[in-house]
């Protein structure tokens, strides 16, 4: 047997007629999940595969999110990098954490009785299965584990981490249920666009820990293939005055703050070298809760950015401080930015703040 973790049977490929001008081997392919099979391929099969099973589904299962399921797959030792001349594999320098192989193997273990078990059982006594339900099934299962985990299972994979191999020592986290929220209240559903580097594999899951509507909406994006614009995913909005000024002039329009994520919004305003913003917080509201003020460039939108040093770059003024970023607010109330030290251009001030309370003698912004 030859045994090869993936979808898309490259290596099936790759192989097969290797294998049978050297070895007069004929290489037979079967796959819990097969995306590519072709009319003319009769020895490739899948539980799942196009012969019922359409692309989104294929998509869906797989894409970035099967990762959890492959590393419940895999052996206790490190990723194969490379093979030797006599085909001796070569093993990165790093493996993953033992508490993690462990887990795996009392995860494979009761696979396996299971399977011992149900052999032991007389066959009048089994379920009738045929192989599109046992399909359907599977489906069902693999697609429940991704997108709607329970809170034991969320536990069990709480510290697996994803070995990225092809070469390489990368190792990606599954999911942060600990900076999830955090995240969502500064980018909103843009935090799944962060770069390679900060990247996790499984976000489904962060969000079935924060809601399961969040976990339905991925999951129907991928299923039925519409598009969600990050930046559209909510129309709730507020109208935030703000005031730019250089040594000479001065003028105060709307900027429009977006909803990110359980009542936060995101106000993007521009630095400048060559004026000072002043965010007039008080005209709207007599209370507001402040997640956090930071500096990036427009480009890294989907990125954390520098916090602005409260004193030094940023002036909280006349803005009374209580507590866990919760301010109160008179009328004269705004946060004052002051202008860059250098002359750089497309950088941005990320204003993530929670509305409280409205001032009563300004009727709300806020619009549906």
């Amino acid at each position: 047997m030859f045994v090869d973790l993936g979808y898309s049977g490259t290596a099936q490929s790759q192989l097969q007629d290797i294998l049978k001008q050297d070895l007069n081997v004929d290489l037979i392919g079967r796959y819990l999940i097969a995306a590519e099979v072709s009319a003319n391929q009769k020895n490739k099969k899948g539980l799942l595969d196009p012969s019922w099973v359409d692309a989104r589904i294929t998509a869906a299962l797989t894409g970035d999110f099967i990762a959890a399921f492959e590393m419940m797959c895999t052996q206790s030792m490190p990723s194969t990098i490379d093979y030797t001349e006599d085909g001796a594999p070569i093993y990165a320098n790093s493996k993953l954490n033992e508490e993690q192989h462990t887990t795996v193997e009392a995860i494979q273990k009761s696979c396996l009785q299971f399977i011992s078990d149900l052999r032991s059982v007389p066959p009048c006594h089994r379920p009738s299965v045929d192989r599109p339900q046992l399909a359907q099934s599977a489906a069902i299962d693999l697609a429940r584990l991704l997108y709607f985990p329970v809170t034991g299972e969320l536990d069990c994979l709480k510290n697996f981490q994803f070995d990225f191999n092809l070469g390489t020592d990368i190792k990606m986290p599954l999911f942060d249920l600990s900076t999830c929220l955090t995240s969502m209240y500064r980018q909103g559903f843009m935090y799944m666009n962060s770069e390679f580097h900060a990247k996790r594999t499984n976000y489904p899951m962060e969000l079935r820990h924060l809601d399961i509507s969040l976990a339905t909406m991925l999951f129907s994006q991928n299923r039925y293939g519409f598009g969600i614009t990050p930046a559209k995913s909510s129309f709730l909005q507020e109208s935030i005055p703000v005031l730019v000024a250089n040594e000479t002039e001065h003028i105060t329009q709307e900027i429009t703050a977006h909803a990110t994520y359980n009542g936060y919004f995101s106000l993007l305003v521009p630095m400048s070298a060559r004026f000072s913003i002043g965010i007039l917080l008080g005209r709207r509201y007599s209370w507001v809760q402040i997640d956090s003020i930071q500096m990036l460039k427009q480009e890294d939108l989907y990125k954390e950015g520098a916090d602005l040093i409260v004193g030094q770059d940023v002036v909280l003024d006349a803005m009374n401080y209580q507590e866990n970023g919760l301010f109160e607010l008179n009328e004269k109330s705004m946060l004052y930015l002051f202008p860059l030290k250098e002359d750089v251009s497309n950088h941005l001030c990320r204003l993530i703040f929670r509305p409280i309370a409205s001032r009563q003698n300004t009727a709300s912004n806020a619009s549906a």
